[in-house]
């Protein structure tokens, strides 16, 4: 794994995988289902206007004990599949990822991991990311891609963060639906005040993980990449204290 960039607001690794996983990870990842994503989900970051990106199945590695139980229908690292030696890989590296993602256990406790596919004409508005999230990241398993076709990784000057504590609905012990879900021009506003960020190429077998806050897009994956789709695993750290409160909202409903 090789430290390609890095500043407070996210790291770039390439040749993250040996050739061999990477192959393996890249069949593993045509041969599953997908489906739609969910863009009536009350938490869904992505408009009406983002096209059908393509979600399969979830996988959890769960590093903290007391986290044990969360949802437990979901698949948990390890499985016996190609998935395992990229998230084998991210989890040696926790202690390096640190800056950006906090420290295991103490600041997070649970690593999602969930295949995307992103055809041509979608792509992810601009959008923050949950309070309950320390960090998120993109791994890219497609074998080629062309700078032309698109599907980079925008993120906002680092000065349009936004600092959120987490918030649950005391009903479901659920995330709050932002009150901007269709409306972002708050968000805009703020992007647009510096007017400027970085991008990062969906290059294979990359790696880019981002500090939790900070308002990022996927630009739209361009008509000209034809049958080549952008292929990732993408997720979040959850943090220590979300789960905290999520279980003792479900406690107290019992």
């Amino acid at each position: 794994m090789v430290l390609t960039w890095a500043c407070d607001q996210f790291v770039v690794f390439d040749d993250v995988l040996s050739e061999a996983d990477f192959a393996a990870l890249w069949t593993y990842v045509q041969r599953l289902a997908y489906t739609p994503v969910n863009l009536g989900a009350p938490q869904s970051p992505w408009l009406l206007t983002d096209g059908q990106p393509l979600q399969a199945a979830a996988t959890l590695a769960v590093v903290d004990p007391l986290a044990e139980g969360m949802d437990s229908r979901t698949a948990r690292h390890p499985t016996g599949a190609p998935i395992d030696a990229f998230i084998g890989r991210v989890l040696g590296a926790s202690e390096e990822l640190a800056r950006w993602t906090g420290e295991a256990i103490a600041e997070w406790a649970v690593m999602t991991a969930v295949p995307w596919i992103y055809p041509p004409g979608s792509g992810l508005s601009w959008h923050t990311d949950g309070g309950m999230y320390s960090a998120a990241y993109a791994y890219y398993v497609h074998p080629r891609w062309d700078p032309h076709w698109g599907g980079e990784l925008v993120l906002a000057h680092e000065s349009t963060r936004q600092q959120r504590d987490l918030e649950l609905d005391p009903r479901d012990g659920q995330p709050i639906a932002p009150a901007d879900r269709f409306d972002r021009s708050r968000l805009a506003a703020r992007i647009a005040e510096p007017g400027f960020g970085h991008y990062v190429t969906p290059r294979p077998n990359r790696l880019v993980v981002m500090a939790g806050g900070h308002a990022h897009k996927i630009a739209r994956v361009d008509a000209t990449a034809g049958g080549h789709v952008r292929a990732s695993i993408a997720g979040f750290f959850i943090r220590s204290r979300s789960i905290e409160l999520v279980a003792r909202s479900s406690s107290s409903t019992k």
